[in-house]
């Protein structure tokens, strides 16, 4: 199966910018998710887009390939349905990489890709224990008996439940519809999920046994730097 593995980076702010930038650790955070996809064995081929110069620099200056794409996009999965209608719908399967998700690995790249295969579902993701239920910027995921996606939620969501990993696995029917999918869930509490689960569009998800750490705040990229032993 041709598979296009897509780093996108949508810095939402000047913040959100820098954090992407950030770089205790000898290299940008954007670096750090870039490399982690090269990692990626079932990807045919890796490229990164964002709508950022300092970003697209900073990737660039690594080797990376980039693609720039349209500043209105919302959600990371916009970025992906920019590249597919400009020239890259030629892959059976699409993985979608959230920047700030330093913590996964190409390993993990590979079981949302592998999701795809046995389901025969048009989506999948990834999800993780979810340490800090209380904070607004974890995106938490129910999941059901059959390893599917429930629902997703910003606010007190119901229990048990997961953390929402950044990585999204999509065949390309998703990517032919994604423009005409509800959003208005999604857009009201950037639930990037929320478009598909709203129309009925099964998502598979596979559950990790540890935490993954995502970079939201300069508090998340301080503790996900004290992590790495630095």
């Amino acid at each position: 199966m041709e598979t296009l593995l897509v780093v996108a980076a949508t810095p939402n702010d000047l913040e959100h910018e820098e954090r992407l930038l950030a770089d205790a650790t000898g290299k940008p955070l954007v670096v750090h998710a870039w490399e982690n996809a090269k990692a990626c064995t079932a990807a045919s081929a890796v490229v990164a887009t964002t709508s950022s110069k300092p970003i697209a620099d900073a990737l660039l200056a690594v080797g990376a390939d980039v693609v720039m794409t349209a500043a209105e996009c919302v959600f990371p999965t916009d970025r992906l349905y920019d590249l597919y209608r400009n020239g890259w719908d030629r892959f059976n399967a699409y993985l979608l990489l959230h920047a700030n998700e330093p913590e996964v690995t190409g390993r993990m790249l590979d079981l949302c890709a592998a999701l795809l295969i046995p389901s025969k579902r048009p989506a999948a993701t990834l999800a993780a224990p979810l340490v800090d239920p209380h904070l607004i910027t974890r995106v938490k995921l129910q999941v059901d008996a059959d390893d599917q996606v429930k629902d997703v939620f910003r606010l007190k969501p119901p229990y048990p439940c997961y953390r929402g990993v950044g990585v999204f696995a999509y065949r390309p029917v998703v990517l032919k519809h994604w423009r005409e999918l509800p959003k208005v869930r999604a857009h009201r509490w950037d639930l990037e999920l929320a478009p598909l689960l709203d129309e009925g569009t099964p998502v598979s998800v596979k559950c990790l046994e540890t935490p993954v750490l995502n970079i939201e705040s300069s508090d998340d990229y301080r503790t996900w730097y004290l992590r790495r032993g630095k």
